[in-house]
């Protein structure tokens, strides 16, 4: 996958809060961005469409790490409430 800083090439939906983090999965068919509303949103990078939203509901104006694991499944790897 390349990227270009120079051209948008996808606009990722809105969120009531801030992206603070993101993880592409390792085939690079999904891209996961986790924001300080607490949703974590599932995007398909090739189709550039939306997929799926999870709501980390305790963590709800907080910060989220997110990652892919090898096998596809996301991880919530840490979190804290601003």
């Amino acid at each position: 996958m390349e990227f270009n800083n120079d051209k948008k090439i996808a606009k990722i939906g809105s969120y009531k809060g801030r992206i603070n983090d993101l993880t592409i999965s390792s085939d690079g068919r999904y891209l996961a961005t986790a924001s300080t509303d607490g949703t974590i949103k599932i995007w398909n990078v090739n189709s550039k469409t939306f997929v799926k939203t999870l709501i980390h509901k305790s963590m709800q104006y907080g910060y989220l790490k997110i990652k892919f694991s090898s096998n596809g499944d996301i991880w919530f790897l840490q979190g804290y409430r601003l």
